[in-house]
């Protein structure tokens, strides 16, 4: 796929530390700010693909701008959205699922992650909650059903349990809960593909 667009990028640096194939270009979209910031921090070094940084904010517009810079709905796309939607509500989350949805070609791939319900409101969380919350960056939204964000739009989706890598890369300290015990607090990565 020649097209990646990482959604509320921040200081990701994938475009200067992964070797792309040729021809691939990463567009990284976060707010104007954010955008003008990571130029500054990253003035004279060079990317390993094309990088667009497209300088908007989510609840915009955003398809628009980032079809301006030579997105095209046409083509494949691989789509990362990460740490982006324990900070928004449930509809803004839905409004984003569909806007990528209507830009993405047959094929393209849909990477989330997604805080889980359950652990949204276990006790051990809440400190980190209130934590997030004085810093005026507060945790919404959560789901235990993640794959049903973007599984009714037409994509195929694998959910994975955040512990399961955790453990395997020593990252994590608790052990996975079996996908059938019902109220767990987990967190999800999921991979969907659109048909």
């Amino acid at each position: 796929m020649a097209q990646v667009v990482i959604l509320a990028a921040g200081m990701d640096a994938r475009a200067f530390r992964l070797p792309w194939r040729s021809g691939v270009v990463v567009y990284e979209v976060d707010q104007p700010h954010v955008i003008d910031t990571k130029g500054e921090r990253l003035s004279g070094e060079r990317p390993r693909c094309q990088r667009v940084a497209v300088g908007v904010d989510l609840a915009d517009e955003w398809p628009k701008v980032l079809q301006s810079q030579g997105f095209s709905p046409s083509s494949r796309t691989v789509w990362l959205v990460e740490g982006l939607l324990q900070y928004i509500d449930a509809s803004d989350v839905d409004s984003l699922f569909a806007r990528v949805d209507a830009l993405s070609a047959p094929g393209s791939v849909l990477l989330y992650d997604v805080v889980g319900k359950a652990l949204l409101e276990a006790p051990f969380l809440q400190p980190t909650l209130e934590f997030m919350g004085r810093l005026g960056a507060p945790w919404i939204f959560g789901s235990d059903t993640p794959a049903a964000l973007v599984e009714d739009r037409g994509w195929t989706v694998t959910v994975t349990d955040a512990a399961e890598p955790g453990n395997r890369w020593k990252r994590w300290m608790h052990p996975a809960v079996p996908a059938d015990v019902p109220g767990a607090p987990r967190g999800y990565f999921v991979e969907a593909v659109k048909a």
